[in-house]
């Protein structure tokens, strides 16, 4: 080859995901004879997309390689850790609606 390969695109699914959920990064590249994605990812030739599920805002780089070089192309995913509800209580006496009376006959 007489060109490094063309990264076409790299996306990701959601870009902004909650913390245990999962996104998809994929990618349209021609020419290359080896693909590989950082974090822990790997090698992904043969492949145009993998499930993730980070547990912190993180920059996945796509690295293209052949004969001729490599080129490289960045997206980013930001996680945010929902919030939790660990109390929750009701006083029926301060609720917004009230029932009329008038819809319990006899009391």
């Amino acid at each position: 080859m007489d060109e490094p390969p063309t990264i076409q695109a790299f996306n990701i699914g959601d870009r902004v995901i909650p913390l245990g959920a999962t996104t998809t990064l994929s990618w349209q590249v021609t020419d290359a004879t080896s693909l590989s994605i950082d974090n822990g990812i790997g090698e992904v030739t043969g492949q145009s997309s993998i499930p993730i599920a980070p547990t912190e805002d993180t920059i996945y780089t796509l690295t293209a390689t052949n004969g001729a070089g490599s080129v490289t192309a960045q997206v980013d995913v930001d996680v945010f850790y929902p919030p939790v509800i660990s109390l929750f209580t009701s006083d029926v006496n301060n609720v917004g609606y009230r029932v009329p009376r008038s819809r319990f006959p006899g009391r």
